[in-house]
């Protein structure tokens, strides 16, 4: 079996793909090696894995954030919101899990904002500052900083 050029990836059989095909949901090689785990390997929770990228996994926040991470632009396609969603001000929607959670999740910041997270969800924290934003009660006292002034371990 010959070896394959660089940018492709060789199949069992010897057939080489483009790196391209590699990880796209579809099977070019006749075992399907270009899609299973080994090659692909898993990209976490709820993760979005770019087509051909055995390795580029993207964060839920980076979906349909107007800017395109993979090649293909995937990530940046179905960007319809549902009821369920926040509506972002710059259009995007990210999933409401994602509101006043602690993280800016929208590119403007406003899930994070005082507007959207009056009062805290869930017995949350509101750190003070600029951003005004929420915690979870479970980032209370962890020894972590998740305020930029820290105050989230203040009085433990």
């Amino acid at each position: 079996i010959s070896e394959c050029m660089n940018d492709t990836f060789q199949c069992r059989n010897g057939r080489c793909i483009s790196n391209l095909f590699l990880c796209d949901r579809n099977d070019d090689c006749p075992d399907g090696e270009d899609e299973d785990v080994q090659t692909c390997g898993p990209c976490l929770n709820n993760y979005y894995r770019c087509s051909g990228s055995k390795v580029k996994c993207l964060e839920p926040r980076k979906l349909c954030d107007g800017k395109k991470q993979c090649l293909d632009g995937g990530d940046e396609e179905d960007c319809a919101c549902n009821q369920a969603d926040h509506h972002c001000e710059n259009g995007r929607c990210i999933s409401s899990m994602y509101l006043c959670d602690g993280k800016q999740d929208c590119p403007l910041g406003d899930d994070e904002n005082a507007k959207n997270c009056v009062p805290c969800l869930n017995h949350g924290f509101r750190c003070p500052g600029k951003l005004s934003i929420c915690l979870h009660g479970s980032k209370l006292c962890d020894g972590r900083r998740d305020c930029l002034d820290g105050s989230d371990e203040f009085n433990c």
